[in-house]
């Protein structure tokens, strides 16, 4: 569950299931042309999340912030700005942390300072490009384990958009929380805007949708740089990401920048 909330923009394509005369395969293609014109935008998150457990019980998360996009070459340059509140419900007691989070992709490395619970983190490590919307990696990504399924075209805010309908291979049990997820792409510009998560009731449980969409915008390159704060401990993971053996992760206390 918590791939598809971080990854926010993934589909897989395991099978051709026709659909108003298209394919997955044709509607793959249409979707990198359009993205491969895009060259930069701006947007806001908004984000919903809640779990019913047993009883009274849940897990419930609302967040906000916002998005930069930039292509540079064959790199991509990114940056997520969010706030937000979960609250955990267990036996009819409420535990509510707030929290908040900067990630920055320099199109090599991502960067990444948190604050939640008093603590502050700083990590460095490998970019992801699926995180930050190359649409290959989007649809490659969890290609081998979900069964995909052109749904009916929607609009998300007023824009016409293709949708995917996921579901696992392995049907989920009862207490898997999502039991179907559908993923939105514009067919304008092929940018993931939507993903909307079920559970087996057809009861909403994750949404995470872009809104004010600008693009074609100009953002200054100082946007995509991330230095970390002075006295935080800095998480270096690129060394690790790349040893067979996964030692200790290196942590010292950042330098003024």
């Amino acid at each position: 569950m918590k791939k598809i909330g971080v990854v926010l923009f993934w589909l897989g394509v395991s099978a051709i299931v026709p659909a108003r005369g298209e394919t997955i395969e044709e509607v793959e293609k249409k979707l990198l042309e359009a993205h491969a014109q895009l060259k930069s935008y701006t947007a806001n998150i908004k984000h919903k999340e809640r779990v019913e457990l047993t009883g009274e019980d849940f897990m419930s998360s609302n967040v906000s912030g916002s998005v930069e996009w930039m292509r540079k070459g064959s790199a991509y340059l990114y940056r997520m700005e969010i706030v937000g509140t979960s609250i955990h419900m267990i036996g009819g007691k409420e535990q509510k942390t707030d929290q908040s989070s900067v990630l920055v992709s320099d199109g090599t490395f991502f960067y990444t300072f948190a604050e939640q619970l008093g603590q502050k983190r700083y990590i460095k490590q490998k970019v992801d490009n699926s995180i930050i919307g190359d649409i290959r990696s989007v649809l490659d990504t969890v290609r081998s384990v979900n069964n995909f399924k052109l749904g009916t075209d929607e609009k998300v805010e007023g824009a016409d958009c293709y949708v995917i309908e996921v579901t696992p291979k392995t049907p989920p049990g009862d207490d898997n929380p999502i039991h179907i997820t559908l993923i939105y792409f514009r067919k304008d510009n092929g940018l993931n805007v939507r993903v909307l998560s079920r559970n087996k009731d057809g009861k909403d449980v994750y949404d995470h949708t872009l809104v004010d969409l600008k693009t074609g915008v100009s953002i200054d390159a100082s946007r995509f740089v991330l230095h970390p704060p002075y006295g935080v401990e800095v998480t270096d993971l690129t060394d690790i990401e790349d040893a067979t053996a996964t030692p200790a992760p290196e942590s010292k206390p950042a330098a003024r920048p």
